[in-house]
């Protein structure tokens, strides 16, 4: 049944089919209808009661909300977060790009959200008042398949990593392209396979510690597992950035690309990122959501506008992405990240300086 909807794909969506292929199917009563995780391999379990449900457009499409969860590193990227609201949130952030889902799938209209947000954009709108037992009654609405076996596996998540890269680059040797896939996503895998050394999550939750403003987030969807009506307390990462873009013309294209794939990076952590462009003045700025077709400036270089800026709009920290070469002012009150191309040089009086690693481009 699985291999004759992958035949199906292999004329119109390749990479999908390429990709399914290289997945240990996996026929079981034991979920109610689809899932995956990754092992030693990457598992896709099916439900055949469930499949013979639908037609075959329909499962075909089932087949690409799996992929799709795989490619938008969702097991991955779940792991601080109340594990019901977020595969809510998955869902919320794929079933648009899918056509011929079966009815009474989450979409965002459910909940009247727009289309084309990332999964960690819905979380934080749903955890403010979500009641997930009245969604499970609430016109048949539930999540489509089985997100709980995402963590049902002993491997460490940098070897799963690892594997899915595999995968993903076999995939692309075969078909050359990624197809049919979103652009957005595209941009995100390209930056995935890069792998950028700089552990974001890391240094941005040092980075808040050393900054005093780090917030404490009180849930009571997840309670204490001792005492059941105490709520859970945990830290979360809800920063608003502003990233200063050098697009200066010392800045070149492959430096740029460096600068998005990083920008990537921190977007998956889920923070509320605002883009300044800037040369010898501000450019550009808007809420980053995926690299831009093109960028302002090209000019000469001076950072002291974007903290001009940034003093008006009081974000709670900068990251900078620049080469280092320009004009610096002499201070700011506001918690300042640096990161470096990995020839840059630094001849400020404050912040904290990182310099990024050269990129590394899919083969």
């Amino acid at each position: 049944m699985i291999e004759k909807m992958i035949v199906s794909l292999i004329k119109t969506k390749p990479f999908y089919a390429h990709f399914l292929q290289q997945m240990n199917r996996i026929e079981t009563e034991k979920i109610a209808t689809l899932g995956v995780n990754i092992t030693k391999r990457i598992n896709l379990f099916f439900n055949p009661s469930f499949l013979k449900r639908l037609n075959t457009r329909e499962r075909v499409a089932c087949l690409e909300h799996e992929v799709l969860h795989l490619l938008n590193l969702h097991l991955f990227r779940g792991e601080d977060k109340e594990k019901r609201i977020f595969n809510v949130a998955c869902d919320l952030a794929i079933n648009p790009f899918i056509e011929n889902l079966p009815d009474g799938v989450l979409m965002p209209k459910t909940f009247g959200f727009d289309e084309g947000q990332t999964a960690e954009w819905y979380y934080k709108k749903l955890i403010r008042n979500f009641d997930f037992d009245a969604l499970n009654v609430k016109d048949g609405l539930a999540p489509l398949d089985d997100h709980a076996i995402w963590s049902e596996t002993t491997e460490g998540a940098e070897y799963r990593k690892e594997f899915l890269k595999r995968a993903v680059k076999l995939s692309l040797a075969e078909t050359k392209d990624y197809g049919s896939l979103p652009g957005d996503l595209q941009d995100e895998l390209k930056s995935f396979l890069e792998d950028s050394k700089v552990n974001w999550r890391r240094l941005l939750e040092r980075f808040i510690t050393h900054a005093t403003i780090t917030k404490f987030i009180v849930s009571r969807k997840r309670p204490n597992r001792r005492f059941d009506d105490l709520p859970c307390e945990r830290v979360d990462l809800k920063l608003k950035l502003l990233v200063g873009l050098d697009t200066s013309g010392s800045v070149g294209d492959e430096e740029l690309a460096l600068f998005f794939s990083e920008i990537e990076k921190i977007k998956a952590l889920g923070m509320e990122i605002t883009v300044a462009e800037c040369d010898a003045q501000v450019g550009n700025v808007y809420p980053y959501r995926h690299r831009p077709k093109a960028v302002s400036g090209r000019g000469g270089t001076d950072f002291r506008p974007l903290f001009e800026f940034a003093a008006k709009k009081r974000p709670d920290a900068i990251v900078y992405l620049t080469d280092g070469f320009g004009d610096y002012p002499e201070k700011s009150p506001i918690p300042t990240l640096w990161c470096l191309t990995p020839d840059g040089d630094f001849s400020g009086s404050f912040g904290k300086v990182v310099k990024l690693p050269a990129a590394r481009h899919p083969n």
